[in-house]
């Protein structure tokens, strides 16, 4: 029985999947299933497209993973001589929310109209792991005398045959074109179905989140990516980087307050901002006075995927050093407050400071420099200050970190995800991390990999110290979200999106309105991803409108007010009120369209997030009845509102199994509806034939719609026995 495999191939290579069961490819074991993975999407930019440009291209939607040169050419006896010269890239990108697949579908095939994106595919899941369609598929020839059969087969498909494998000489890779028509998954099984072919198939890309970034020494770094690298039974308790890279957030400056970062370290350097300063003399540029603040910069922005070291929590953020000789000294407690009011008033948005005093003592012009970046910061939003908790195993946060309630107090974790103690599974037995009704959130404390003076790296630093820097990098990835969000809105969603690990009992307190909490790990984990996700209005509701369909998006911390617009049909109308819309019909006749949100604060609507949503199964009904088509006799294509616009032969039906079309045109939506209006099988095609299969769906009645813009073109009744 053949399936429906997917798709339809635009001008662009677009793959639009919108399946209701699972897809396959040929392997050489076999036929191998596929399920939809509506996280993640393989995107082709255009040449001369850079990777800022597409990350601009995506701000709202999803984040750039992955960007890379395609390196399929270097790796075959070339034999596409034009494509050889060709400079190609691919990018992975990471949706900000998993979608529905019908959602995904529309999501790719607006990305596929995007200027400076040449190609956009879906990818799956094979078990545990996930896979990406790519351009290529590969052939291996029955016999080697067989080219010519495939250079007939692909002249005939207007696909490129690329190169030859140069240790298998059996073994051919092809590429499909914009003029293909199909794309590599549809193409090899085609192909491979032939029997022309001892084996076609596509070649797909497995997922690179294992290894989220390139660097050397990542693979090292548990508390971006834990793999049980220092304790074991730990995966996944790590600040979940891998999920919130955002290479856009050059824009957003964080100070590391401490005794200075190596201005010309090359794993730094890139993300280092022009302006620096030095408490001790009063002067730019900063000094070194220690190796401490150029391993906490490394946690906040060592770059990313550079061939060097390491990565970090915000690898294309901008940072700001701000130098200070710590130990006793008269002036010290005002060179450190200059500090303060020096990185805010010089743009700092976020102040990391991994230092505190020993004991209870607290100092007021500290404290004043502190209020004045919390209020005064960024315009009047506030910058967001982030301080270590202390690292004397006591219950009591140190000072400054206890003294204002809008400071971040950030305590070390164990890679077991408990808080670090001497008895914690790193087995460093002589510290601790300090706890208590001040603790705030948790990030890793204990061995991590980061750089150091003299271009260096260590893979052992430890304390509140190096926890600090992981939440102000998670604050700058929130601010680059949204940068209208004020600093009690920013603290806000940290402590709202924390993970609650360790097996700890978190629990509601007076005092701590941002979710449960616990006095050893405050509100938990951070998580760099939940955050960044939080710091965007989210659209929840049904992929289609449903006649009168309620929309509602999260309530940002702080925002005073929603604006919802709706932009299409003009038969809609919206309904807002304030985190909920309604879309509701006014005509049996209504077609989609796009519903935004933004959310506003005193300080603008800086950010909106879109949603694409689909014609309402009521406006083909009877005056949105689910129920009333199903009664009607006639089965030919007599729907009250809808009139025939082109020829469809639909056959057999009644069916068990297939349900072959030919169509009078090309370029046309498929739709098969359930009586409650869910659409269970979806597809795009640009071929006047399509076989569907709804061989898994119940017995019962459904309607066939036959769609192309704004319009239903044919429409049938279909009974599956």
């Amino acid at each position: 029985m053949k399936r429906l495999i997917f798709l339809c191939l635009g001008l662009s290579l677009v793959a639009h999947l919108l399946p209701a069961q699972s897809v396959y490819y040929y392997a050489t074991n076999g036929r191998v299933e596929l399920s939809p993975n509506t996280e993640r999407i393989f995107v082709q930019p255009s040449e001369g497209t850079s990777q800022q440009a597409l990350v601009e291209s995506l701000k709202g939607l999803a984040t750039v993973v992955q960007f890379d040169r395609d390196r399929m050419y270097q790796a075959l006896n070339v034999l596409d001589a034009r494509g050889e010269d060709r400079d190609w890239y691919w990018a992975e990108i990471q949706l900000l929310a998993p979608q529905s697949v019908l959602s995904y579908g529309q999501t790719l095939r607006s990305l596929a109209q995007k200027t400076g994106v040449d190609l956009v595919a879906p990818y799956y899941g094979t078990g545990d792991a996930a896979v990406s369609l790519t351009p290529y598929l590969v052939v291996q020839l029955k016999d080697e005398d067989d080219r010519a059969t495939l250079e007939a087969q692909a002249t005939a498909d207007r696909a490129v045959i690329v190169g030859r494998d140069p240790f298998m000489p059996d073994w051919y890779t092809v590429r499909v074109s914009t003029e293909t028509g199909r794309n590599a998954l549809q193409l090899a099984n085609r192909w491979h179905e032939s029997g022309q072919f001892r084996l076609v198939s596509p070649s797909l890309m497995a997922t690179i989140e294992p290894n989220c970034a390139s660097d050397p020494l990542f693979g090292n770094q548990w508390n971006l990516k834990n793999t049980s690298q220092q304790c074991s039974n730990s995966n996944g308790i790590d600040v979940n980087a891998c999920g919130a890279y955002n290479q856009g957030s050059s824009s957003v400056e964080v100070a590391v307050i401490d005794e200075g970062v190596q201005l010309n370290h090359p794993d730094l350097q890139a993300n280092l901002s022009g302006s620096s300063y030095d408490t001790e003399t009063s002067s730019s540029p900063s000094r070194l006075w220690g190796s401490h603040g150029t391993r906490c910069a490394g946690i906040v922005g060592a770059r990313k995927n550079n061939g060097r070291g390491g990565s970090s929590v915000a690898p294309f953020t901008r940072m700001i050093s701000v130098s200070n000789r710590f130990g006793g000294n008269p002036g010290l407690v005002q060179e450190l407050a200059n500090g303060i009011n020096w990185a805010w008033q010089n743009g700092a948005e976020v102040l990391s400071n991994s230092w505190g005093a020993a004991g209870s003592a607290s100092f007021s012009q500290i404290n004043a420099a502190i209020s004045n970046a919390l209020n005064n910061g960024r315009g009047g939003r506030g910058s967001v200050v982030v301080f270590s908790a202390g690292n004397s195993n006591v219950n009591g946060v140190g000072s400054p970190a206890d003294d204002n309630d809008d400071i971040i107090a950030v305590g070390a974790m164990s890679p077991n995800g408990q808080r670090k103690s001497p008895s914690t599974c790193d087995g460093e037995t002589w510290w601790g991390s300090n706890y208590g009704s001040d603790l705030d959130i948790m990030a890793p404390g204990v061995k991590i990999p980061t750089t150091t003076n003299g271009s260096g790296y260590v893979n052992n630093f430890n304390g509140t110290s190096a926890a600090c820097p992981h939440v102000a990098g998670v604050a700058a990835l929130v601010i680059n979200q949204n940068p209208c969000l004020t600093q009690d809105q920013v603290r806000d969603i940290i402590e709202l999106s924390a993970r609650k690990v360790g097996g700890y009992t978190y629990a509601n307190t007076s005092g701590r309105p941002n979710g449960t909490w616990d006095r050893e790990m405050g509100y938990g984990l951070v998580d760099a991803r939940e955050a960044t996700k939080r710091a965007l209005p989210f659209i929840n509701g049904p992929d289609l409108i449903n006649c009168n369909g309620t929309y509602t998006t999260q309530a940002i911390p702080g925002s005073t007010s929603y604006t919802w617009t709706w932009t299409g049909s003009t038969f809609i109308r919206l309904q807002p009120s304030g985190t909920t819309a309604r879309l509701v019909n006014t005509t049996s006749l209504a077609g989609g369209g796009t519903l935004c949100v933004r959310a506003n604060n005193a300080f603008g609507a800086c950010t909106q997030r879109c949603r694409t949503l689909g014609s309402p199964p009521c406006g083909w009904f009877f005056d949105g009845d689910a129920e009333a088509w199903l009664d009607v006799e006639d089965v030919s294509n007599q729907h009250k509102g809808v009139e025939p616009a082109a020829e469809v032969e639909v056959f057999p039906n009644p069916t068990n199994e297939v349900l072959n079309l030919r169509l009078e045109v090309a370029n046309a939506f498929i739709e098969v509806v359930a009586a409650d209006g869910r659409v269970v099988l979806a597809t795009a095609s640009n071929d006047y034939r399509e076989t569907l299969d709804l061989s898994a769906q119940p017995a019962g009645v459904y309607l066939l719609r036959v769609i192309q813009p704004n319009r239903a073109i044919y429409t049938e009744k279909v009974v599956v026995f």
